[in-house]
């Protein structure tokens, strides 16, 4: 009887185990040795993206209007959202919720390639009934981190002023200062003076954390 009783509540096990949905994925990283593929999905909550990627053929292709990666993004299930990003060897589309609303805002991540350059984030937030767009801009090397550097919930904008590159001496001598952005209103804004404790946090000013991208 006992060993009846234990076989049955193993079958129960396997059978809640079975139907059990698999975790939703929320990212999609481009790597240069990354093979192309169709409609990818991505789901967090109510925010969806399908994700297309070709590599770029440079002998088909100039790295700004290769277009190689493409997306759409949804809310509730309906697409909203139809677009595409030129980017060489490296990228991301990735799922993460930045403002603190519980709702996923949509990070699209693109690299130009060439010395010393660049990576541009969009960044797609859901607003009423329709995606509002922002972007960082083309940054240097790998361009910047999302942290939560003051645990409010809220993802502070890690980077360093692009505008000291160059501007008092070569590239390896130059030693730009932190920004940190905040996301607010649909736009990236400027508050690092909000935060004088708080630089340092990235590495970008170290070059050697740059080297896989010149």
């Amino acid at each position: 009887m006992q060993c009846r009783v234990a076989f049955s509540c193993f079958l129960v096990a396997l059978a809640v185990v079975a139907v059990k949905p698999a975790l939703a994925q929320t990212a999609i990283t481009i790597a240069y040795d990354t093979q192309a593929f169709q409609s990818r999905k991505l789901q967090a909550g109510t925010i969806g993206a399908s994700v297309s990627y070709e590599p770029y053929k440079p002998a088909q292709d100039s790295p700004e209007a290769a277009n190689n990666l493409r997306y759409q993004l949804s809310y509730n299930g309906q697409v909203k959202v139809s677009a595409a990003v030129s980017t060489l060897s490296s990228g991301e589309v990735a799922l993460k919720d930045l403002d603190g609303d519980r709702t996923a805002e949509v990070i699209v991540s693109s690299f130009s390639g060439g010395a010393h350059c660049c990576t541009n984030l969009k960044i797609y937030m859901w607003r009423g009934d329709q995606f509002i767009e922002t972007d960082t801009g083309f940054l240097d090397g790998i361009g910047g981190s999302f942290q939560d550097i003051d645990h409010d919930g809220k993802q502070e904008f890690l980077t360093v002023d692009n505008a000291f590159l160059y501007a008092f001496s070569s590239y390896a001598g130059s030693v730009p200062p932190d920004r940190i952005y905040a996301l607010r209103q649909g736009r990236l804004q400027d508050v690092t003076r909000n935060h004088p404790k708080d630089r340092g946090l990235n590495n970008l000013n170290d070059r050697s954390a740059l080297g896989a991208w010149h």
